[in-house]
């Protein structure tokens, strides 16, 4: 052993960080000293953390010193400790190419494992240390070995973008085509990676331009999804099948107008991309470019084909409206889309779904074009209501400024006003007054907005509808007067407003 103990190692660290071996002393080593052997341990785990210790500080002398004391030395070296590491894999991943000869040199197994079932040329292949991938190969290591999770070295070459090291394992045999347990092959994982160099390599190899992962998703579609113009194009040239769909009927132009790829989207429209294609659920690729607000993709898909389009457009004109996209609402009214279109299971149009969810710029971008300000959804609400209704007192300028009916009533009688009143927003009450709202108007049940901006307990509303003339005697169905109508702990403020008017 070494003196003073040194702390377990994280097990977790050998793949994700660079090991830390961390000592709570002076670091002074007393196994590996030729001059000492007598203070060696026969603990052979103990002398393999030992190993990987000298590993990490670089330190080849200790080498020597074990292969003379132990004939154990190839299990020392190509085994695993309790903790997992294995000291030739250890070596391979830090690039020690030095160690690596030596263990190899010395019987150590070229294809010994980690307690993770990683070989020296897999993480020498991730890491990039072609010296050491070469060292291995030559010395006979298993090229399309794989971990049981199916992954290889030129798996991990592969993801990793390592050019060099990619062409040395094709070279010497590795299997373009392995794939890991979900179906992801060699090229699949450079495509994700947007790894051009190595994906035209791999295609060289005959790697499977069309292998696709288990839920269906092709090479060209993940290069789609992940924005990969350049990926995407080398696959394009190589024949990948530019419509395949995953398991949920999704293609590469769907999913690259739904991330906003426009480089991509451009690129598998001019390779004769379907626009039709859609998902499960029937969404096209327009659809879902509209819902998330790119507006050059959408003007990128739009020419492609209008007529498929334009009876897609009130669709996709609604869920732009919805999300507040004026961008791509401006790009959908430019091609002619009906701005007065509507659902049909509520009848509302896109112009109530933008004011209801408090969007300015799509609401002025549908009056600019030629939108119905005062249409009413199935329910009888206009867009002004339902922007009152939400407290969207910027919406509700815009629209009133449009000309929105401020007088419009529902079937219940409530007018913009009586919502107003009862939300207790002053700068929307302030705005329909101005444009002539009945301070007056009773509902269906005889109630004005001051009924109703009392029984919430709104008091700087009633005072404003006082201070505006609002007739302080009118009685509901009921025969109650609005502070009757007030909350217990609200009456008594209410009632001297009254008392304050009748004097």
């Amino acid at each position: 052993m070494y003196s003073p103990t040194c702390q377990p190692f994280n097990q977790r660290s050998l793949y994700k960080k660079p090991m830390k071996f961390a000592c709570t002393g002076p670091r002074t080593w007393s196994l590996p000293c030729p001059n000492d052997r007598t203070k060696m341990t026969e603990d052979l785990d103990t002398v393999r953390e030992t190993l990987l210790s000298s590993i990490q500080n670089n330190n080849h002398q200790h080498i020597a010193v074990l292969v003379d004391k132990y004939k154990e030395f190839p299990e020392i070296g190509g085994q695993p400790t309790k903790d997992g590491f294995c000291p030739i894999v250890h070596a391979a991943k830090k690039g020690a190419l030095q160690f690596v000869t030596k263990f190899l040199k010395h019987g150590v197994d070229v294809d010994a494992t980690d307690g993770y079932q990683w070989t020296p040329l897999m993480v020498a292949s991730a890491e990039g240390h072609l010296g050491v991938v070469k060292e291995l190969l030559a010395a006979g290591a298993r090229v399309n070995r794989q971990k049981s999770n199916g992954i290889s070295a030129l798996w991990k070459a592969s993801e990793q973008g390592h050019l060099d090291i990619v062409d040395t394992l094709i070279a010497a045999g590795a299997n373009c085509n392995l794939a890991n347990k979900s179906g992801a092959s060699c090229l699949w994982i450079a495509c994700q990676h947007g790894h051009v160099a190595v994906v035209t390599s791999l295609m060289k190899a005959s790697a499977d331009v069309n292998g696709r992962r288990d839920d269906g998703a092709s090479c060209l579609w993940i290069a789609a999804q992940e924005g990969h113009d350049g990926v995407v194009g080398e696959l394009l040239k190589n024949g990948a099948d530019i419509n395949a769909v995953n398991a949920n009927g999704i293609s590469s132009l769907w999913i690259a107008s739904q991330e906003g790829h426009t480089k991509v989207v451009e690129i598998l429209l001019k390779a004769g991309a379907d626009v039709t294609v859609g998902s499960k659920h029937g969404a096209c690729s327009l659809y879902v470019a509209s819902q998330n607000g790119h507006t050059d993709v959408v003007k990128a898909l739009l020419p492609a084909d209008p007529f498929y389009h334009k009876t897609q457009g009130p669709t996709c004109l609604f869920i732009a409206s919805q999300n507040g996209h004026g961008g791509v609402v401006e790009a959908l009214l430019a091609t002619g889309v009906d701005p007065n279109s509507t659902m049909s299971s509520s009848g509302a149009s896109s112009l109530f779904a933008a004011a209801e969810n408090g969007h300015k710029s799509a609401v002025q971008a549908l009056l600019a074009g030629g939108a119905k300000v005062n249409l009413p959804s199935k329910s009888g609400v206009t867009a002004l209501y339902v922007a009152v209704q939400k407290n969207h007192a910027h919406v509700a300028e815009v629209l009133l400024a449009a000309g929105a009916d401020v007088h419009f009533t529902k079937a219940d009688g409530w007018s913009s006003l009586h919502a107003a009143c009862h939300h207790g927003n002053v700068a929307i009450i302030d705005a329909l007054l101005k444009k002539g709202a009945n301070l007056n108007l009773q509902n269906k049940i005889g109630r004005t907005g001051l009924h109703l901006a009392a029984q919430q307990g709104h008091k700087e509303v009633v005072r404003l509808l006082i201070d505006k003339g609002a007739d302080v005697s009118v009685k509901d169905s009921a025969g109650k007067l609005f502070y009757e109508k007030a909350r217990s702990q609200d009456k008594e403020d209410f009632v001297k407003m009254f008392q304050s008017v009748k004097l």
